[in-house]
């Protein structure tokens, strides 16, 4: 693949991917697409599982971040509704949450296979990371 001059592999790799980042206090979503949207992703943000679904029935994304406990339908649950449906069985997840607990990143690895699990308060770097990584093996 020939890139455009002036353009570098990983614009190459950003360009055209999108991310959904489901995150129901408003200044934590602020201050996380802002971060993402730095590092050359389009971020799209929902502030419920709800509105993440009625996103998703408009908007092809590449990637979802959510946040676990929020009012009415919960991180879990957007990701089950979502694996459920053959249109987003391979979706990739991201979750951030102030869990800190065993069990529930247990259950997010063993019973929804996500391997990214990001606990509140987090470094950013980790983060970015986790998004760079998924989106790398999207490239491949």
């Amino acid at each position: 693949m020939q890139l455009e001059s002036g353009a570098s592999r990983e614009d190459s790799l950003t360009q055209g991917k999108r991310i959904l980042l489901v995150e129901d206090e408003q200044s934590i979503a602020l201050v996380l697409k802002g971060v993402i949207t730095e590092l050359g992703y389009d971020v799209r943000v929902a502030y419920s599982g709800e509105e993440a679904l009625d996103t998703l029935k408009e908007l092809e994304v590449d990637l979802v971040i959510t946040d676990i406990k929020m009012p009415g339908m919960d991180g879990f649950e957007l990701i089950q509704t979502l694996q459920e449906n053959a249109k987003y069985a391979r979706m990739n997840f991201v979750i951030l949450t102030a869990f800190n607990d065993e069990e529930a990143i247990a259950k997010a690895k063993k019973d929804y296979g996500i391997e990214y699990y990001i606990t509140k308060p987090f470094d950013l770097r980790n983060l970015e990371a986790a998004v760079v990584d998924i989106m790398k093996s999207l490239s491949t």
